[in-house]
C-alpha cells in the first residue's frame, strides 16, 4: 500500500475482519489500519450484532493508537444498506465513490453494494480460521471456493482470500477507478 490510495474511506466486518484469531492475522489487520491512519485515510467498521460484542476488541485497537472515524452496530439487519449510510454519515464521507467495504460476509457485502459502495470480499477469514488447519486441503479448496461465489453472487467488485492479498485488488479497483468506473 506504499501508493495513495484513492479510497477515502475504509469499513470493515468487525467480527470477520478485524476480529482476528490468530497472531498473524492480528498484526496483519493493526497494520492495515496502522497505514490508513498515517496517510490520513478514515476507517470504521460494522456489525450486524446490536451491542457490539467485540469492545475488547475496540478497546486493544484504541489502546494501540488506532481510532475509527465510524461504528455501527446492528441497527438494521444485512442485506439492507442502512448500516452502510450511517456509516457514511458518522464519517462524514465525501462519496460513494471513494468509500470501500472490506466483508468477511455476503450479506455485507450485499448491503454494500445496495449502497452503492465499492466492495472486497474475503474468501477466508476470522470465523472460519478456527477450524481451517484441520481441514485437509480438498475442504478448504471447497470452502474457499463456495465463499469466493457468494461473495461475487452479493455483487462484490474483487474478491481475496485473506487481508494480505489486498494489494493486487486494490490496484485493480484503482485502474477500474481511473476509468470512471462507478461502483
Amino acid at each position: 500500500m506504499a501508493s495513495p490510495l484513492p479510497f477515502r474511506l475504509w469499513l470493515f466486518d468487525l467480527q470477520g475482519v478485524l476480529q482476528a484469531t490468530s497472531e498473524k492475522d492480528a498484526h496483519i489487520s493493526r497494520h492495515l489500519l496502522q497505514q490508513l491512519q498515517q496517510q490520513g485515510i478514515a476507517w470504521g467498521w460494522l456489525s450486524d450484532q446490536p451491542g457490539v460484542q467485540s469492545l475488547a476488541l475496540l478497546e486493544t485497537l484504541a489502546q494501540n493508537g488506532l481510532q475509527p472515524r465510524a461504528g455501527v452496530a446492528g441497527t438494521v439487519a444485512w442485506p439492507a444498506p442502512h448500516s452502510c449510510w450511517q456509516a457514511l454519515q458518522q464519517a462524514q464521507a465525501e462519496s460513494c465513490r471513494q468509500t470501500l467495504v472490506i466483508s468477511a460476509t455476503p450479506l455485507l457485502s450485499q448491503s454494500a453494494r445496495a449502497a452503492g459502495l465499492w466492495c472486497i470480499g474475503l474468501a477466508r477469514h476470522a470465523q472460519a480460521d478456527r477450524h481451517w488447519l484441520s481441514l485437509d486441503k480438498q475442504r478448504q479448496h471447497d470452502r474457499r471456493s463456495q465463499a469466493t461465489l457468494a461473495h461475487y453472487a452479493a455483487g462484490c467488485h474483487s474478491v481475496v482470500e485473506q487481508l494480505a492479498d489486498l494489494p493486487g485488488s486494490l490496484h485493480d479497483l484503482a485502474q477500474r477507478l481511473q476509468r470512471g468506473e462507478q461502483p
